[in-house]
Parts: structure tokens; sequence; C-alpha cells
């Protein structure tokens, strides 16, 4: 869902306990975008992780937590 600018994804923490509903995680990534070509623009990643976020919305009925 990144597209060609989203290189690499790393889960950095998993966390169940205290603040998080019984039988759900909470889990936290890295993304690096990232064009060998060229600087990218603010909106251009925007974009990008925003269809990230829709995708793990609508394929995995994740929610984004603040």
């Amino acid at each position: 869902a990144g597209g060609r600018l989203l290189r690499d994804v790393r889960l950095f923490d998993l966390y169940e306990g205290e603040n998080v509903a019984d039988g759900q995680k909470s889990l936290a990534f890295s993304l690096t975008y990232f064009d060998p070509t060229r600087t990218l623009t603010d909106e251009e990643v925007v974009q990008a992780h925003d269809r990230v976020l829709q995708a793990l919305t609508e394929r995995a009925k994740a929610t984004l937590r603040a």
C-alpha cells in the first residue's frame, strides 16, 4: 500500500495490557520512505502513509492510537 516509496517496515514494539482492550495488541512500526533519485516532498510521504493507514484499517481492522 505504501507504493514504490515505502522501502522498509520494522515492528519495534508490541504491547498488551493496561489501556489496550482485551484480546487486542498495540503494535508500533517504523516506516521508511525513500527515493534514490530525489528528495521526497512532505505531500508525497503523507499520501503514501495515508494509503498504508487506510489499507491497515480495511484489511486488518486496525485502528490508529493517538
